[in-house]
């Protein structure tokens, strides 16, 4: 089961890290879904963005020390006002462009950290065990044989292996 699950996501990654090579999608949560998920009104979530694009996952959000002026500034500028995040796709030049930095924190000097983290790192991280899990059932030695050299032992009654002398 692990191995379907494995190979499932692990193929899915790959199609969005393939499609994000010509595509951009990004979600800007609006003021109410950011205060729902906190639980109240003046206390928004403090996510401003993900996006998805050139082969990797970038995560914004504003330093928890700045979360009150940014709530007022965000308040101050929100037009739309639906639970559901804004998600729109926008299209990269021509030619598919991919990202192969490591993933990093890192700050954008002003109230915003940013989270980079390319798709490859997970697809790795999920499909080195899955091969893994394919790899070891190919391995595996059916039964009515061996388990140590792999002989036919169909009709053996001895308990013993008469190929490698392993007991059954």
């Amino acid at each position: 089961m692990l191995k379907w699950i494995g190979t499932v996501v692990s193929v899915l990654i790959l199609g969005v890290w393939v499609w994000s090579g010509w595509y951009w999608v990004r979600i800007g949560p609006t003021v109410r879904f950011k205060q729902s998920w906190l639980g109240g009104p003046g206390i928004p979530n403090n996510c401003e963005r993900i996006m998805v694009g050139k082969g990797m996952v970038t995560a914004m959000w504003v330093r928890w020390s700045e979360r009150a002026e940014y709530a007022r500034r965000i308040q101050r500028e929100e037009r739309r006002l639906e639970e559901i995040p804004v998600v729109w796709v926008e299209g990269l030049p021509d030619r598919p462009e991919f990202s192969w930095r490591l993933p990093s924190v890192e700050d954008s000097g002003g109230s915003q950290l940013h989270l980079y983290v390319p798709l490859w790192v997970p697809f790795m991280i999920l499909a080195i065990p899955t091969a893994l899990l394919w790899w070891r059932d190919r391995q595996r030695i059916p039964a009515g044989r061996c388990q140590k050299c792999g002989y036919d032992l169909t009709g053996n009654v001895s308990g013993r292996c008469p190929e490698c002398g392993e007991s059954l």
